[in-house]
Formats: structure tokens, C-alpha cells, sequence
């Protein structure tokens, strides 16, 4: 009699456990829910921001170095340096081009399938 309490009390328990689970579950699980779409949102408007701010001022970097660039370096460090910053500035606003073009999207994504994020969210944490 003495194992059949225990298993009756440790259903109890049990069950109590489970439906405070579910509980807490129906109330946390549309708060947590908004609150990783407006992260998603707000960290890539953060990513096109600087991706924005990036681009605009590499074209201000750029414009005066395309006019002084010098393709005969002929010993001149002055220009090959020019020459090597306006290639790098140009490089890295392009990817920066690229990852705000991504950023955007994913912004839009939110916005127009916010299921369709929460699914790829709960994809990675299951993995």
C-alpha cells in the first residue's frame, strides 16, 4: 500500500508540475515570440544603418582619391597608398552593399512572414 501512495503522490506531483509548465508556457511563449521578431527587425535596421553610413562615407573617401589615383606609381608611395586605399574602401563598400541589401530583406521578412522567422528561429536553437 505503501508503493501505490507513492506513485499516486508522484503522479500528483506530476501532473501539478505539467500544468504549471503549461501555464507558464501559454503565457511566455507569445511574449518571447514578439520579442525575437523586433530583435530581428531592430538589429538588421542597426545593419543597414551602418551599412548606410558606411557606404556614404566611403563615397566621400573615394571621389577624392579616384582623382588624384596614379597608375604610374613611378616611386611615388604617396599615390600607390591612394591607389591601395580607394581599392580597399571600394571592396569593402561593396560588401557592406551586399550585407545591407541582405539586412533589408531580412527587415521586410519580419514585416511580411513573421511565422516563417519564428520557424527558421526555433530551427537553429533545435539544432
Amino acid at each position: 500500500m505503501n508503493n501505490e501512495q507513492q506513485i499516486n503522490e508522484a503522479l500528483q506531483w506530476l501532473q501539478s508540475t505539467g500544468q504549471s509548465l503549461v501555464d507558464f508556457t501559454g503565457e511566455q511563449a507569445p511574449l518571447y515570440c514578439q520579442e525575437v521578431l523586433n530583435w530581428t527587425f531592430y538589429s538588421n535596421m542597426i545593419t543597414v544603418i551602418i551599412g548606410i553610413i558606411w557606404i556614404i562615407g566611403s563615397l566621400f573617401l573615394i571621389k577624392p582619391c579616384i582623382k588624384s589615383w596614379n597608375f604610374g606609381y613611378g616611386g611615388d608611395w604617396k599615390g600607390a597608398m591612394i591607389s591601395v586605399s580607394t581599392s580597399l574602401a571600394l571592396i569593402m563598400s561593396f560588401c557592406f552593399i551586399i550585407i545591407t541589401i541582405f539586412s533589408v530583406v531580412d527587415m521586410v521578412k519580419v514585416k511580411v512572414a513573421p511565422r516563417m522567422v519564428l520557424v527558421e528561429h526555433f530551427q537553429q536553437k533545435l539544432r
